[in-house]
C-alpha cells in the first residue's frame, strides 16, 4: 500500500464525486470535456489549471484563468480583467505544493479538497508497515519484523563478542590493544580509488571510486575500458574497444565514438551522466531504453549491440550513424528541405515506426510478471532523435533514443511524469499527448512523423509558439495551421494527407492509419 492521492469536489458540478491516485499522474483541470477532471460551468476555464501528482506529493499551476485559482483562500493565479487570455499565456503562473486537508478552488463556483495518506514506514529499512505490524525498537523506532528480528540478533551477537572481548582483554590486554591499532591502520589505508588512488573514506558499501572521478564522465569511460580488458562482468561488452571521440551530450548521456581494435569497426557509445545515474527514476529511462533497443531489429531503427554498468556507471553499445542527426543536417540546409528529399526521409522513418509499433517485445509490468506484447510506442519521436547513415551515395534515415518509449498494450502500467516534468518535445506533440500521456498509443508518433515532414517542407512548425509562452498551454489552446498556410507551394495532395493528420488526430485519442498505411498513403499521393 503506497500512498494515496484523494480529490473530492466538495462545491460545484459533480459535488461529493471522488477521485483517487496512486500513481504519477499529469492532470489538466477545466471546462473541456478532454480534460482529466471536468467542470462544465462558465466560472472554470476550459484549460484551468494543472495538477501534477507524484505520490505524496502534489504541485498546482494555473494557466492564467479568468476568474482565478485559489488554493486555502489564497490566489494562486488569475489573469488582470483588462488581460486577454493571448496575453495570459505569455505569464507562467509558478506552481504550489498542495498538503493533506488543503482546498483547491477554481473560480468562485467549484471547490476540490486533497487528502493525501502516507503509509507508515520502518526506520531503518523504509518498507512500509501494514496495521498491526509495527514493533517499537529500543530506541522508540518503529521497526519492521525483519529489522526488529536483525536488531535481536546484532545485539545477542554483541552480547557475545563482548563477553570474549572481556575474556581476552583481561589475558591479554597491552597485546590485543596493539593489535586493534595495527588493524585501524590497516583498515584506514585499506581503500583506494580504482581510478586515480586516493584514499575513500565514504560509505564502505560504496564503489572503488572517489567522488571526484565519479563525478569525471571521461575518467568513467576509461575506467570502463580498462575493466573491459580484464574481463570485467558489466563491462565485458566493451572489451577489445578504445574511445576515439566525443560526439555530443545531452540531459542524460554523452556519446563517444568507439572503435574495436581487431576489425577497426566503429561504434556509438551512450554513457549515462553519473549526476544523472543517482537517480532512480533517470536510471529507469536509460534502462529501459537498452532493454527496447536490444530487442529491435530493422535497417530504420538504430541497432544495440550491447549494455551493461559498474556502479554507478551505466552504458549502451549502439550502431554508429557517421551523418550525424537530422537536426543537425535541417541546421545545415537552413531549416528546410526540397518536397523529394523531406518525403524520402519522411517514409523511411515511417518504415521504422510501423517496424516498431508492431514488433514483438517482452518487457515486465511493476509488480515483476513478464509480459510478451506487440508494438511499442516512441512518445519523443523528432528530427533530434534521427539518425543519418551513409551508404555510398545513399542516405538511410534510422529511428533513435527510445528512453521514452512505452508498449502501448500496456498502457496505464505506470506514469513518467513528475511534478513540472513534461516527456517529450513540445513542437513535435499533439494535444492528445498532454491529455492522456499514460495512455499514449502509436497516434502519437504519427502525429509527431507528419509534424516532422511539416516542419522539413516549410521551416516551421505546426503551431505558432511565441517567446516567453508556457508552451504546454500553446499546445492545449493553438491549433495547427494548415501547412500551405505556411507554403503555398506545397503540392495538393501531399498537404491534404498533412492536414488530414496533424489537424483532426490533434486531439483524438483514437488511432489513425498506422504508420505503414501513411507511407503508403504518401507515395499515393506523389503518383
Amino acid at each position: 500500500m503506497g500512498a494515496k492521492i484523494t480529490i473530492q469536489v466538495a462545491k460545484g458540478p459533480k459535488t461529493g464525486k471522488s477521485y483517487r491516485y496512486e500513481e504519477k499522474e499529469s492532470l489538466i483541470l477545466g471546462r473541456k470535456k478532454a480534460c482529466a477532471i471536468s467542470f462544465p460551468i462558465k466560472t472554470v476555464s476550459r484549460y484551468h489549471c494543472l495538477i501534477d501528482i507524484a505520490p505524496p506529493k502534489v504541485m498546482v499551476r494555473d494557466f492564467g484563468s479568468k476568474n482565478g485559482t485559489w488554493l486555502n483562500g489564497a490566489v494562486i493565479g488569475q489573469r488582470p480583467t483588462d488581460m486577454t487570455p493571448e496575453e495570459a499565456q505569455k505569464k507562467r503562473f509558478n506552481e504550489h505544493e498542495i498538503k493533506d486537508g488543503d482546498t483547491l478552488q477554481l473560480g468562485p463556483d467549484c471547490e476540490l479538497k486533497f487528502s493525501i495518506e502516507s503509509p507508515p514506514t520502518c526506520d531503518i529499512c523504509g518498507a512500509e508497515l501494514p496495521d498491526g505490524e509495527a514493533i517499537i525498537g529500543e530506541n522508540g523506532e518503529a521497526l519492521c519484523y525483519r529489522c526488529d528480528d536483525k536488531q535481536q540478533e546484532a545485539r545477542r551477537k554483541k552480547d557475545e563478542a563482548k563477553k570474549q572481548a572481556e575474556e581476552a582483554l583481561r589475558r591479554h590486554k597491552e597485546e590485543e590493544r596493539k593489535k586493534e591499532e595495527a588493524e585501524a591502520k590497516r583498515a584506514r589505508g585499506l581503500r583506494r580509488c580504482s581510478i586515480c588512488g586516493a584514499p575513500i573514506e565514504d560509505d564502505p558499501n560504496a564503489p572503488n571510486i572517489c567522488k571526484e572521478c565519479r563525478a569525471d564522465p571521461i575518467k568513467l569511460l576509461e575506467h570502463l575500458m580498462d575493466r573491459a580488458k580484464e574481463g570485467e562482468q558489466g563491462a565485458v561488452e566493451l572489451k577489445g574497444y578504445e574511445q576515439i571521440e566525443k560526439l555530443g551530450e545531452g540531459g542524460m548521456a554523452q556519446v563517444w565514438l568507439v572503435e574495436e581494435r581487431a576489425s577497426g569497426k566503429r561504434m556509438a557509445l551512450k554513457l549515462m551522466l553519473p549526476q544523472i545515474a543517482r537517480d532512480q527514476r533517470r536510471r529507469d529511462y536509460f534502462m529501459r531504453e537498452a532493454v527496447l533497443l536490444g530487442q529491435l531489429s530493422h535497417q530504420h531503427v538504430v541497432k544495440q549491440f550491447g549494455s551493461g554498468g559498474m556502479g554507478e556507471t551505466f552504458f549502451i553499445l549502439m550502431e554508429y550513424c557517421e551523418g550525424g542527426s537530422l537536426d543537425r543536417y535541417l541546421r545545415m540546409k537552413g531549416n528546410r528541405l526540397g518536397v523529394e528529399e523531406a518525403t524520402d526521409i519522411t517514409l523511411q522513418v515511417l518504415d521504422g515506426l510501423h517496424y516498431a509499433h508492431t514488433a514483438a517485445i517482452t518487457l515486465h509490468t511493476p509488480s515483476g510478471e513478464e509480459m510478451n506484447v506487440n508494438g511499442v510506442v516512441h512518445r519523443d519521436f523528432k528530427p533530434g532523435n534521427i539518425f543519418i547513415q551513409h551508404d555510398g551515395r545513399k542516405a538511410t534515415y534510422k529511428v533513435a533514443d527510445f528512453g521514452l518509449a512505452k508498449a502501448f498494450q500496456c498502457a496505464g502500467f505506470t506514469s513518467h511524469t513528475t511534478a513540472g516534468d513534461y516527456c517529450g518535445t513540445f513542437r513535435y506533440m499533439p494535444r492528445s499527448q498532454i491529455l492522456n500521456y499514460r495512455y499514449a498509443k502509436p497516434v502519437v508518433d504519427i502525429w509527431a512523423a507528419m509534424a516532422t515532414y511539416y516542419g522539413m517542407l516549410t521551416g516551421y512548425p505546426v503551431r505558432d509558439f511565441r517567446r516567453g509562452e508556457d508552451y504546454a498551454f500553446t499546445v492545449l489552446q493553438r491549433d495547427p495551421v494548415p501547412i500551405r498556410e505556411r507554403d503555398p507551394h506545397i503540392p495538393k495532395k501531399i498537404a491534404s494527407l498533412v492536414d488530414s493528420i496533424l489537424i483532426p488526430f490533434d486531439e483524438c485519442e483514437k488511432d489513425c492509419m498506422s504508420a505503414g498505411e501513411l507511407r503508403d498513403e504518401i507515395r499515393e499521393a506523389l503518383r
